[in-house]
């Protein structure tokens, strides 16, 4: 079923995507609406995204042979873009994790947690258009455009 592709990161990649833009939007409501199973929820579906990420960056990571000098640039920068997310995705999951065992409600610290979720937000957005503009130059040799 699977034969087809020569790795399976495009396609479990996008679990955490979706996972750790959620979180992001999950954490911005905690701020206003401070409910428990929100918390929890949030909590998990953090989780979720920081282990979704690191098993797309391990387990079914990509690893091109043969490339041309730009479009290896481009992979770079999509390695090192997707390092920023996964390290910042796990240092979010850490804060809510920590917040919810100290139980520190507050909302300064909910801020704090939402600034971590938005910038690890922030880095999966530069290291998807990476992806994607690598993989279009890989494909077809399209550029696409920033």
């Amino acid at each position: 079923m699977f034969d087809e592709f020569p790795n399976l990161h495009p396609l479990v990649v996008h679990f955490p995507i979706v996972l750790i833009l959620l979180g992001a939007g999950l954490q911005a409501l905690l701020i206003f609406k401070d409910w428990q199973q929100l918390r929890w929820v949030t909590l998990v579906i953090l989780a979720g995204g920081f282990l979704g990420a690191l098993a797309a960056s391990t387990i079914f990571h990509a690893m091109p042979e043969g490339l041309s000098v730009q479009a290896q640039e481009v992979f770079s920068e999509h390695e090192k873009y997707s390092s920023y997310t996964l390290w910042l995705s796990g240092i979010t999951f850490l804060l809510r994790g920590l917040g919810e065992y100290l139980r520190v409600y507050r909302r300064p610290y909910e801020i704090l947690v939402l600034g971590f979720a938005l910038l690890s937000s922030l880095f999966l957005s530069l290291a998807g258009h990476r992806g994607l503009n690598w993989s279009m130059w890989k494909e077809w040799g399209l550029k696409v455009i920033y």
